[in-house]
């Protein structure tokens, strides 16, 4: 499930966390903020269970878990990120 990101707010801080060394480049340049974030499942359910975050980026879910949102939200759904 992609999400439509990002806020101005969000550019802003992105810019910041280049600046600062934070995002790594890929190729010759950076992503760019909002590059593909979703909400999605995982083949590291291990990964999820024990708290790594390993998505850069992403919400990863355990697949069941992802399953069961899938048939609960429907598109164009607000969706609030709270860290």
């Amino acid at each position: 499930m992609l999400l439509d990101y990002p806020t101005e707010y969000d550019v802003h801080r992105y810019w910041q966390h280049v600046a600062l060394g934070k995002i790594p480049r890929r190729g010759d340049g950076y992503p760019g903020a909002g590059s593909a974030i979703g909400i999605h499942g995982t083949d590291k359910e291990n990964f999820n269970r024990l708290g790594i975050n390993w998505t850069l980026g992403c919400i990863s879910l355990l697949n069941h878990d992802m399953k069961e949102l899938h048939a609960l939200v429907p598109v164009g759904t607000l969706v609030y990120i709270k860290e």
